[in-house]
Protein backbone atom coordinates (compact mmCIF):
# COMPACT_ATOMS: atom_id res chain seq x y z
CA UNK A 1 0.00 0.00 0.00
CA UNK A 2 1.62 3.14 -0.89
CA UNK A 3 1.95 6.39 1.36
CA UNK A 4 -0.72 8.19 2.66
CA UNK A 5 -1.25 11.86 0.58
CA UNK A 6 -0.37 14.78 2.98
CA UNK A 7 -3.76 16.24 3.05
CA UNK A 8 -4.96 12.78 4.64
CA UNK A 9 -2.29 12.79 7.09
CA UNK A 10 -2.77 16.06 8.63
CA UNK A 11 -6.04 16.81 7.79
CA UNK A 12 -6.66 19.08 10.24
CA UNK A 13 -3.94 21.33 9.35
CA UNK A 14 -4.23 21.87 5.50
CA UNK A 15 -3.92 25.68 5.70
CA UNK A 16 -0.24 25.34 6.91
CA UNK A 17 0.04 22.46 4.20
CA UNK A 18 -0.65 25.15 1.85
CA UNK A 19 2.21 27.54 3.48
CA UNK A 20 4.54 24.73 3.56
CA UNK A 21 3.77 23.62 0.05
CA UNK A 22 4.30 27.03 -1.37
CA UNK A 23 7.67 27.57 1.10
CA UNK A 24 8.69 23.84 -0.72
CA UNK A 25 8.17 24.84 -4.22
CA UNK A 26 8.17 28.22 -5.52
CA UNK A 27 11.02 29.43 -3.45
CA UNK A 28 11.35 32.42 -6.53
CA UNK A 29 7.96 33.88 -4.38
CA UNK A 30 9.67 34.72 -1.41
CA UNK A 31 13.33 35.21 -2.11
CA UNK A 32 15.46 38.23 -2.40
CA UNK A 33 16.67 40.05 -5.23
CA UNK A 34 20.04 39.82 -3.97
CA UNK A 35 19.77 36.11 -3.77
CA UNK A 36 18.35 35.99 -7.30
CA UNK A 37 21.11 37.48 -8.71
CA UNK A 38 23.76 35.35 -7.01
CA UNK A 39 21.79 32.52 -8.72
CA UNK A 40 20.86 33.90 -12.41
CA UNK A 41 22.66 36.81 -12.64
CA UNK A 42 21.43 39.21 -15.14
CA UNK A 43 19.75 36.52 -16.47
CA UNK A 44 16.54 37.30 -14.71
CA UNK A 45 14.90 40.96 -15.43
CA UNK A 46 12.70 42.48 -13.10
CA UNK A 47 10.13 42.51 -16.36
CA UNK A 48 10.93 38.33 -16.51
CA UNK A 49 10.46 38.39 -12.23
CA UNK A 50 7.37 40.36 -12.14
CA UNK A 51 5.83 37.26 -14.41
CA UNK A 52 3.64 34.65 -13.07
CA UNK A 53 4.47 31.88 -14.96
CA UNK A 54 7.64 33.04 -15.73
CA UNK A 55 8.67 32.86 -11.42
CA UNK A 56 7.00 28.89 -11.37
CA UNK A 57 9.71 28.09 -14.23
CA UNK A 58 12.61 30.15 -11.97
CA UNK A 59 11.38 28.38 -9.06
CA UNK A 60 12.47 24.83 -10.51
CA UNK A 61 15.37 26.14 -11.82
CA UNK A 62 16.13 27.49 -7.99
CA UNK A 63 15.60 23.85 -6.79
CA UNK A 64 17.38 22.47 -9.41
CA UNK A 65 20.40 24.91 -8.36
CA UNK A 66 20.06 24.00 -4.47
CA UNK A 67 20.59 20.26 -5.76
CA UNK A 68 17.24 19.42 -3.32
CA UNK A 69 15.05 16.93 -4.75
CA UNK A 70 13.55 16.14 -1.11
CA UNK A 71 10.14 17.80 -0.34
CA UNK A 72 10.15 19.56 3.13
CA UNK A 73 5.63 18.54 3.65
CA UNK A 74 6.47 17.54 7.45
CA UNK A 75 4.33 20.06 9.51
CA UNK A 76 5.46 18.19 13.00
CA UNK A 77 8.99 20.65 12.66
CA UNK A 78 9.58 23.82 15.00
CA UNK A 79 11.50 25.30 12.17
CA UNK A 80 8.03 26.46 10.38
CA UNK A 81 7.77 29.27 13.22
CA UNK A 82 10.81 30.87 11.79
CA UNK A 83 11.07 29.44 8.72
CA UNK A 84 7.83 31.25 6.98
CA UNK A 85 7.79 34.03 8.25
CA UNK A 86 7.69 36.81 5.28
CA UNK A 87 10.90 38.60 4.55
CA UNK A 88 9.87 41.98 6.17
CA UNK A 89 9.23 40.41 9.15
CA UNK A 90 12.38 38.85 9.36
CA UNK A 91 14.05 41.76 9.03
CA UNK A 92 12.13 43.06 11.93
CA UNK A 93 12.62 40.35 14.06
CA UNK A 94 15.97 40.36 13.21
CA UNK A 95 16.35 43.91 14.52
CA UNK A 96 14.70 42.69 18.06
CA UNK A 97 17.22 39.68 18.20
CA UNK A 98 19.66 42.57 18.07
CA UNK A 99 18.63 44.35 20.49
CA UNK A 100 18.70 41.05 23.01
CA UNK A 101 22.09 40.86 22.21
CA UNK A 102 23.03 43.99 22.78
CA UNK A 103 20.74 44.96 25.94
CA UNK A 104 22.89 44.90 28.78
CA UNK A 105 24.75 47.54 26.70
CA UNK A 106 21.72 49.45 26.25
CA UNK A 107 20.70 49.64 29.42
CA UNK A 108 24.02 50.64 30.77
CA UNK A 109 24.50 53.59 28.90
CA UNK A 110 24.45 56.60 30.62
CA UNK A 111 26.18 59.66 28.44
CA UNK A 112 23.69 61.27 26.34
CA UNK A 113 26.41 60.69 23.09
CA UNK A 114 26.16 56.81 24.00
CA UNK A 115 22.75 56.58 24.37
CA UNK A 116 21.60 58.23 21.03
CA UNK A 117 24.68 55.68 19.58
CA UNK A 118 22.64 52.85 20.50
CA UNK A 119 19.14 54.53 19.74
CA UNK A 120 19.68 55.13 16.36
CA UNK A 121 21.48 51.78 15.68
CA UNK A 122 18.03 50.14 16.77
CA UNK A 123 15.67 51.95 15.89
CA UNK A 124 12.86 53.04 17.76
CA UNK A 125 10.84 50.01 18.65
CA UNK A 126 14.25 47.79 19.02
CA UNK A 127 15.97 50.16 21.25
CA UNK A 128 12.59 50.23 23.43
CA UNK A 129 12.71 46.64 23.03
CA UNK A 130 16.01 46.63 24.74
CA UNK A 131 15.18 48.99 27.32
CA UNK A 132 12.03 46.64 28.15
CA UNK A 133 11.10 43.89 27.61
CA UNK A 134 14.78 41.98 27.56
CA UNK A 135 14.88 42.97 31.00
CA UNK A 136 12.44 40.08 31.73
CA UNK A 137 14.30 37.40 29.27
CA UNK A 138 17.54 35.22 30.23
CA UNK A 139 20.51 37.05 30.62
CA UNK A 140 22.76 36.65 27.90
CA UNK A 141 26.91 36.09 28.67
CA UNK A 142 28.37 39.68 27.57
CA UNK A 143 29.38 40.11 24.11
CA UNK A 144 32.63 40.42 23.50
CA UNK A 145 33.14 44.18 22.49
CA UNK A 146 29.77 45.58 21.86
CA UNK A 147 30.01 48.97 20.68
CA UNK A 148 32.32 46.79 17.68
CA UNK A 149 29.21 45.63 16.32
CA UNK A 150 27.35 48.99 15.81
CA UNK A 151 29.75 48.48 12.00
CA UNK A 152 26.95 46.15 10.84
CA UNK A 153 23.67 47.08 10.83
CA UNK A 154 21.25 45.56 13.88
CA UNK A 155 19.27 44.13 11.10
CA UNK A 156 22.60 42.53 10.16
CA UNK A 157 23.73 41.48 13.55
CA UNK A 158 20.21 39.60 13.84
CA UNK A 159 20.28 37.95 11.11
CA UNK A 160 23.75 36.05 11.58
CA UNK A 161 22.22 34.65 14.76
CA UNK A 162 18.88 33.71 12.97
CA UNK A 163 21.26 32.22 10.50
CA UNK A 164 23.23 30.22 12.97
CA UNK A 165 19.94 28.91 14.66
CA UNK A 166 19.09 27.52 11.10
CA UNK A 167 22.63 25.50 10.80
CA UNK A 168 21.24 22.24 12.28
CA UNK A 169 17.66 22.32 10.39
CA UNK A 170 16.75 19.91 8.40
CA UNK A 171 18.63 20.53 4.46
CA UNK A 172 15.26 21.29 2.61
CA UNK A 173 14.01 23.57 4.74
CA UNK A 174 17.45 25.57 5.83
CA UNK A 175 18.45 26.05 1.68
CA UNK A 176 15.35 27.74 1.83
CA UNK A 177 15.34 30.12 4.52
CA UNK A 178 18.71 30.59 3.24
CA UNK A 179 16.88 32.75 0.39
CA UNK A 180 15.19 35.07 2.72
CA UNK A 181 18.64 35.53 4.13
CA UNK A 182 20.06 39.39 4.23
CA UNK A 183 23.13 39.74 2.68
CA UNK A 184 26.02 39.31 5.27
CA UNK A 185 29.11 41.49 5.53
CA UNK A 186 32.59 39.62 6.37
CA UNK A 187 33.28 39.55 10.28
CA UNK A 188 29.71 39.68 10.41
CA UNK A 189 29.50 35.74 12.42
CA UNK A 190 27.50 34.86 15.62
CA UNK A 191 29.76 33.94 18.34
CA UNK A 192 27.43 31.45 19.43
CA UNK A 193 27.08 27.75 19.00
CA UNK A 194 23.60 27.19 17.20
CA UNK A 195 21.74 25.38 20.43
CA UNK A 196 22.73 28.81 22.07
CA UNK A 197 21.38 30.98 18.82
CA UNK A 198 18.48 29.13 18.49
CA UNK A 199 17.39 29.67 22.22
CA UNK A 200 18.17 33.54 21.81
CA UNK A 201 15.99 33.53 18.61
CA UNK A 202 13.24 31.25 19.35
CA UNK A 203 12.58 33.71 23.00
CA UNK A 204 12.78 36.69 20.65
CA UNK A 205 10.08 35.16 18.55
CA UNK A 206 7.83 34.21 20.78
CA UNK A 207 7.25 37.04 22.16
CA UNK A 208 7.76 39.51 19.24
CA UNK A 209 5.36 37.04 16.74
CA UNK A 210 3.36 35.81 19.83
CA UNK A 211 -0.02 36.09 17.57
CA UNK A 212 2.19 33.57 14.72
CA UNK A 213 3.88 31.71 16.93
CA UNK A 214 0.48 30.46 18.77
CA UNK A 215 -1.33 30.32 15.40
CA UNK A 216 1.13 27.12 15.15
CA UNK A 217 -0.17 25.46 18.07
CA UNK A 218 -3.68 25.57 16.45
CA UNK A 219 -3.09 24.27 13.05
CA UNK A 220 -0.73 21.16 14.06
CA UNK A 221 -3.26 20.26 17.22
Amino acid sequence: MGLASPLTRWPASRGLLSVVARFDASPAEYMRGDQIDALFGSAVTERLWHSERARRHLSRAVRRQLNENTDCLDLDRPEWRLALLPVARLDRLASHVASLVVAAEVRRALSREEVRLWRDWLEPEAYEFAQTVTGLMPVLAPLPEPQAWRRFTAAEVGWCWMVAAADAWPGPIRSRFVLKQLALPDGCVCPMDDASARRVVQAVLSIVESRWCSSFATQTN
